[in-house]
């Protein structure tokens, strides 16, 4: 395990892409280029340019670009995003990297420069500056195939780190483990994927581990439930999952010593699916049931202790946690099917509000718009709703037609779409496909697409092939990744 590289600066944007988990962004100059048909926006005063520092060499630039214009680039996107966001710094790892939490340190300015960090001119060399410093970083495994839906390679290990860039902690994944980082960066669990059924129960195949992100081991189960997500403040929810298409059991909550605190029973669904997930702050959890057989979902909304809040039946088949969306003390959308595909809302009381048919389009993905107004939905293959979330009506609906230029696609001309987000007046909506090279499932082609919220007209389009680049939102904070670079930009 190698120390980290820095670079930092002040760096103006085009435009932040952004799609679910995932965003791209594109710069008029920066980590990963131009977008081919951006128009170039005249140059801010108080730009500076980052400052680039390579642990083990001497090399490092500063150049102060204030009052001079940048030269037009030749790539660029038809529209650009009102807003203007800064990158606040940069951290390249001399490794590919899948995650990391970062931690700040206090030094002088003058240290801060020494690192490699581009400082104020304003900042005297004795003042005390902040800088960051990785606490943990997860490596990626690329002989395990990519997950779109995720937006990740499988992990390899993860990696604990001091103040001054010493490893202090490895953890080696296991053939079943998956690394689950809380909303804040404060908790690392060790969840167990469902095992074959001769396993179930068995030790190493069952419960989970959590640690603090400074590699404490908090608590850990060997044969208990299966770990399934990490709050804020170290609860646990976990399931007592089952192998193939037979539903959960009971899915239980610890409080974060490990000691058992709340459980909901299964509701008498034997053939089915289920799962739990925490809220972003924390402090609830949605669970849900989906029965196969009658084609109906059960969904408990609880507190993070396991208080039942309300529970709801539809007569709806899901896949949870992938089909529904939580707006936190607004309400919870969901799809689900039946002979067709269907939209659904539920205020933060339990009531039903509207269910609405969408035929059968494939995949789909609800998202709430920021200020809770409208619902979108994203389908696998192309189609997009923009409904309104309180009388459930379609404001405007479109059906993709992807035409790419620059690839000849093998698996298809049209990469599944399973991520998207809202950002002010722009829908983000990221579409992938992947090529199996000797069983392994690797990155052929990603995709971006960027609309008018309000109306659904396509603003830009960019492909990005043979490579992932992932978002990193926590805390308030995002992050994004260029996996194979193990390059990571701070962008809010």
């Amino acid at each position: 395990m190698s120390k980290p590289k820095y670079s930092e600066g002040i760096m103006k944007v085009d435009k932040i892409i952004v799609f679910g988990a995932v965003v791209m962004l594109t710069a008029t100059a920066g980590v990963f280029g131009a977008d081919r048909n951006a128009e170039t926006a005249p140059p801010k005063k108080d730009i500076i340019a980052r400052e680039t520092h390579q642990s083990g060499q001497n090399k490092t630039k500063q150049k102060d670009i204030a009052d001079k214009e940048k030269p037009e680039l030749p790539e660029q996107a038809s529209d650009r995003a009102k807003e203007v966001t800064d990158i606040i710094w940069e951290h390249e790892f001399d490794e590919p990297v899948g995650d990391a939490i970062f931690g700040e340190r206090g030094v002088t300015a003058a240290e801060a420069r020494k690192l490699g960090w581009a400082i104020s001119k304003d900042k005297k060399d004795s003042e005390n500056v902040k800088v960051p410093y990785a606490k943990m970083k997860v490596i990626p495994d690329f002989e395990r195939s990519v997950s779109f839906s995720e937006g990740k390679y499988s992990e390899k290990r993860i990696e604990f780190y001091d103040k001054n860039a010493n490893a202090i902690k490895t953890r080696e994944r296991g053939t079943f483990e998956q690394f689950v980082i809380s909303n804040n960066g404060k908790y690392v669990m060790v969840k167990r994927k469902i095992p074959y059924s001769n396993l179930l129960g068995e030790p190493g195949y069952s419960g989970g581990e959590l640690y603090r992100n400074d590699g404490t081991l908090l608590w850990k189960s060997e044969i208990g439930p299966h770990f399934i997500d990490v709050s804020n403040e170290g609860y646990v929810v976990a399931g007592e999952l089952m192998p193939g298409e037979e539903a959960p059991r009971d899915f239980v909550f610890y409080d974060p010593q490990g000691n058992e605190v709340g459980r909901i029973k299964n509701p008498g669904i034997e053939w089915g699916f289920g799962s739990a997930k925490f809220s972003r702050s924390g402090e609830y959890v949605i669970i849900g049931y989906s029965d196969l057989v009658e084609k109906k979902s059960v969904i408990y909304l609880c507190e993070k202790n396991g208080t039942k809040l309300w529970v709801k039946e539809l007569p709806l088949s899901s896949k949870f946690p992938f089909r529904f969306d939580i707006d936190e003390n607004i309400g919870v959308l969901g799809v689900g099917y039946s002979d067709i595909s269907y939209a659904y809302a539920i205020d933060w009381q339990g009531n039903l509000l509207w269910k609405i048919p969408l035929g059968n389009r494939g995949g789909l993905i609800p998202k709430a718009s920021d200020d809770g107004r409208v619902v979108y939905i994203v389908s696998g293959i192309g189609y997009i709703w923009c409904i309104d979330k309180e009388k459930g009506q379609i404001l405007w609906e479109r059906e993709e037609d992807l035409k790419l230029t620059s690839w000849d696609l093998p698996l298809g001309k049209i990469p599944y779409y399973h991520r998207v987000t809202v950002i002010n007046d722009r829908l983000y909506v990221w579409g992938g496909t992947a090529i199996s090279k000797g069983g392994v499932w690797k990155p052929l082609l990603v995709l971006l697409s960027v609309f008018d919220a309000e109306t659904g007209k396509l603003l830009h389009r960019k492909e990005y092939p043979n490579k992932l680049i992932t978002l990193i939102e926590r805390n308030g904070k995002v992050y994004l990744l260029n996996v194979e670079e193990g390059k990571i930009s701070k962008i809010k």
